[in-house]
């Protein structure tokens, strides 16, 4: 059953002061790349909630541009809804187990996989569609990080790069069995 949630952040036993001192640079950029003729990526930008989404539309299935605008739109839609001090019902509930921004982030891939879902059924030139996606949303020094699929997320720190995220894809389960 959907639960109401208040705003109030919450502090491990024995905490002190959150002292955030993470600078956070972004920029968008999608490229077709070689073997497609066209983009089915969909970029969403939010500095203002701290949120930042990428969704790939899923080549070769129907409709996979609409996929990527409809996820990332619902993802911002729902995190835009929960970052004022209004209570709200959560469709889905609470995870007891992370943090509010955590919540905030897994709903809102949730929520964006009704919305996809739901246009699916909307016309049948969509049946069939999906998308990937990897969203990060960013709460004091956290950044909570949401990914579905082989769209991933890394970090640049210090000149060097490293990937956050593992592929949910057969191929990545089937290396993942070998080490």
């Amino acid at each position: 059953p959907p639960r109401r949630a208040d705003r109030a952040p919450r502090r491990r036993a024995g905490a002190g002061p959150v002292v955030s001192a993470m600078k956070i640079t972004c920029e968008a950029r999608s490229d077709v790349g070689r073997k497609r003729k066209g983009n089915e990526d969909a970029l969403f930008l939010n500095p203002d909630q701290k949120l930042y989404v990428v969704a790939d539309g899923m080549g070769g299935h129907a409709a996979g541009e609409v996929a990527s605008r409809v996820a990332v739109d619902a993802i911002n839609e729902f995190v835009t809804l929960t970052g004022g001090n209004e209570e709200i019902t959560w469709p889905f509930g609470l995870d007891d187990s992370i943090s509010y921004e955590g919540n905030r982030l897994k709903t809102a891939i949730r929520h964006a996989n009704r919305r996809v879902l739901e246009a699916t059924r909307e016309s049948a030139e969509y049946e069939g569609m999906a998308t990937t996606v990897a969203a990060i949303l960013v709460d004091d020094s956290v950044a909570n990080l949401g990914h579905v699929g082989d769209s991933r997320v890394y970090l640049f720190r210090e000149g060097t790069v490293s990937q956050l995220t593992s592929d949910h894809s057969w191929v990545n389960e089937q290396l993942q069995q070998f080490n």
